[in-house]
């Protein structure tokens, strides 16, 4: 399965949390501009809930996006699950099936994001007609 790889910088917009039966609901919205093999950007609308204890908590968000990979330019959506259990952090991204467009039409495929001291990297796994 091919691969790209690079960075990307974010900027977010923060609801202020509404707190609910003990717990923090929030919402947020972010954009982001991507370098490496996906070139672009995207807009992320995200929801999450933090929990009393400590270190678990979760979101879900829809991400569209409008980028260029492998030469080709087009849009798709993906979807975001991020879970964490007392610290353990699972995070799963999706490509939306059938939601590519452009010369993106049938993309399939998930994103690996990760942090380090520079900032945002993400891995994309892929395939394309």
């Amino acid at each position: 399965m091919p691969t790209a790889s690079g960075r990307f910088d974010l900027s977010a917009t923060h609801r202020p949390p509404l707190s609910l039966g003990g717990m923090q609901r929030g919402g947020s919205e972010f954009s982001k501009t991507f370098h490496g093999g996906l070139t672009g950007t995207s807009t992320v609308h995200m929801e999450s809930v933090i929990t009393p204890v400590k270190g678990s908590a979760a979101y879900a968000a829809v991400e569209f996006f409008e980028v260029t990979l492998d030469g080709r330019t087009g849009t798709f959506f993906a979807v975001h699950l991020g879970v964490m259990t007392r610290g353990a952090e699972s995070l799963t991204v999706t490509i939306v099936p059938d939601s590519g467009q452009g010369g993106l039409t049938g993309i399939v495929g998930s994103f690996e994001i990760q942090r380090d001291a520079e900032g945002h990297r993400y891995v994309l796994h892929y395939t394309l007609p």
